[in-house]
């Protein structure tokens, strides 16, 4: 529970989704530069949303 509280409050959150397969893949990054390396390694296929306490920050709308 610390660690899940830690993370939340010291980390960003990065989510990459795929509506077509139904694939979802979740991870924390330790600042906003590893987080848009992280953005930017996903295919267009991929939404990839990146946010820091619950709030939304940036990310990429998948291309169809």
């Amino acid at each position: 529970m610390f660690k899940a509280i830690w993370l939340w409050l010291t980390h960003y959150e990065v989510i990459a989704m795929d509506r077509a397969s139904g694939y979802a893949h979740h991870w924390w990054a330790r600042n906003e530069a590893d987080a848009l390396d992280w953005v930017r390694c996903y295919k267009p296929r991929y939404t990839v949303v990146y946010g820091k306490h619950g709030k939304l920050l940036g990310g990429r709308r998948a291309v169809y």
